[in-house]
């Protein structure tokens, strides 16, 4: 008899509990048991899988939907570990593409922001936070900073 998706659920959620990532996996894992529960794990095709994507997709980022497809290819590839089902199975749920992710925002702080940020920092920050402001220059780039070789007073410039 074929195992059912609810079977592994049940086995990955305890072999995830002592994993950092717990609370998330086991989000995604009751995601995945209300859709596929009742399935044998031998049944399982590539479009069942992108059919979940596409749908689950409505209202959420791609790299939501990505997080929740890595966990479901996990616990495909530890079904295969503990022979619970076929590396075939595993190969339909592997060829479901990750979304394309375009999640990247850019943030300025407001002048007051800056102005607090300055304010409420240890005196020897201050004049890396000054200088990392407005430029956007990282720690690295501003400790290597040397004042004979990258910074020219005279017209205000500081090169990198």
């Amino acid at each position: 008899t074929s195992r059912t998706f609810g079977e592994l659920a049940r086995e990955y959620r305890e072999m995830m509990r002592t994993q950092k990532a717990f609370a998330s996996k086991d989000g995604h894992i009751k995601v995945f048991s209300e859709r596929f529960g009742h399935m044998p794990l031998s049944s399982f095709r590539t479009l069942d899988v992108e059919l979940f994507q596409r749908e689950y997709l409505s209202g959420r980022k791609p790299s939501t939907v990505n997080r929740h497809l890595a966990t479901l290819k996990h616990m495909f590839a530890k079904a295969v570990d503990w022979e619970w089902t076929d590396k075939e199975i595993l190969e339909k749920v592997r060829r479901v593409k990750l979304m394309k992710e375009h999640n990247k925002r850019v943030r300025y702080l407001t002048a007051e922001q800056s102005r607090e940020l300055i304010e409420a920092s240890c005196p020897h920050l201050k004049p890396l936070i000054i200088a990392a402001l407005p430029t956007g220059m990282r720690r690295g780039e501003l400790l290597s900073l040397e004042w004979d070789k990258h910074v020219d007073l005279e017209n205000k410039l500081i090169h990198i």
